[in-house]
């Protein structure tokens, strides 16, 4: 059979085209020559869609960024906004085996709208830190109280903000600082959360 390819095309692909990928079957990299290996390798993996294979152009709007709380670092996605204190700031919580990647899309359209938008990598994932032993107990608590030290060292709680949240074990955290801070949240919004 013959080897998947990827497609070199930096164009959608169109309906019934299996997603960018020709060929019998998709590889897991393993045996691929030329340009199919070379995405398999370092950062070339952050510049393709996971889903379809297309190459994403860097956005111009959507920055990275860390800041280091109680010996942790946290990275995060962030847009600056338009300064409109009509929009409010909008945080988005992934959820677990997940990152703020998941939200690099919604980012860039917020943030072309103008809103500033935070999306961080919850400590052990993403590009964040694992937790330094003893500093951080995986308990509810910390989870919350690490979520409120990010937010505070970003000056976000200081005005109502929209808080998304996703999933159930990390989305619990972001349902649980929203109770917790209820005149901070201006909109809640849950998904993909068993309720």
């Amino acid at each position: 059979s013959a080897r998947p390819r990827l497609s070199s095309s930096s164009s959608p692909p169109h309906a019934g085209s299996r997603a960018g990928i020709s060929g019998s079957r998709v590889g897991l990299g393993l045996g691929m020559s030329g340009r199919g290996a070379a995405l398999c390798r370092g950062t070339e993996l952050d510049k393709i869609d996971p889903v379809t294979g297309i190459s994403l152009a860097d956005s111009d709007i959507v920055a990275t960024r860390e800041l280091t709380i109680n010996g942790c670092k946290w990275s995060y996605r962030c847009t600056e906004g338009d300064g409109d204190e009509a929009k409010p700031t909008i945080v988005l919580l992934h959820g677990i085996f997940s990152s703020s990647y998941s939200y690099r899309q919604v980012l860039d359209i917020l943030g072309r709208e103008g809103y500033k938008v935070i999306a961080p990598d919850w400590p052990g994932h993403g590009s964040s830190d694992v937790p330094p032993a003893g500093k951080f107990d995986y308990s509810e608590e910390s989870y919350v109280h690490a979520l409120e030290a990010f937010l505070y060292k970003l000056d976000v709680s200081k005005q109502p903000f929209v808080l998304a949240t996703q999933g159930f074990v990390l989305g619990q955290y972001g349902l649980l600082y929203a109770l917790k801070n209820k005149d901070s949240i201006a909109k809640l919004v849950i998904f993909n959360t068993p309720l």
